[in-house]
């Protein structure tokens, strides 16, 4: 009989050893979930700020071609202006 209470003694221990374990499990569980969703949510607003940055850069070049195209559309007309009055000067 001593032998049998040994080895359910054992077997408790074994039991409690890994229930300490799965319980240790389970807090490092919790961890990694919330740090993927705190991932999750970074990956987020990442990806708004890129969208707000690409509607920035795409605004910015609209107005530079803007003005651009209005530059080169004065420097057209004056070079027009200097060829019409060099060929009435000669």
């Amino acid at each position: 009989m001593e032998q049998l209470e040994k080895s359910e003694s054992r077997a408790w221990k074994a039991i409690e050893a890994l229930a300490k374990k799965q319980e240790k499990l389970d807090d490092a569980l919790v961890v990694l979930i919330e740090a993927q969703s705190k991932t999750d949510e970074r990956f987020q607003q990442v990806g708004q700020d890129m969208k707000e940055g690409f509607r920035e850069t795409d605004a910015r070049i609209a107005a530079l071609s803007a003005n651009l195209d209005e530059r080169i559309g004065k420097l057209v007309s004056a070079i027009g202006d200097l060829v019409r009055r060099d060929s009435g000067a000669k």
